[in-house]
């Protein structure tokens, strides 16, 4: 479980979700990390995420969290 900031507009909101798949590309002549994350559903802010559809990221703006109860 991961929060990470995703964009609505011109906001940037928290988001939790679940990490699918972890890979990294070459970019810039970097090697630049990236998770497939599935959101849960569970986010800051007052607008209702429309649609939860697995997103790549990059690893910048990731915390790791531990979900309750374990």
């Amino acid at each position: 479980m991961i929060v990470y900031a995703a964009r609505l507009n011109n906001r940037v909101r928290l988001a939790e979700g679940v990490v699918t798949r972890v890979s990294s590309a070459l970019v810039g002549g970097r090697v630049v990390p990236f998770l497939r994350v599935r959101p849960t559903g569970n986010e800051s802010g007052f607008v209702k995420r429309r649609c939860m559809r697995e997103v790549n990221i990059t690893t910048e703006h990731v915390a790791v969290t531990v979900p309750p109860g374990r």
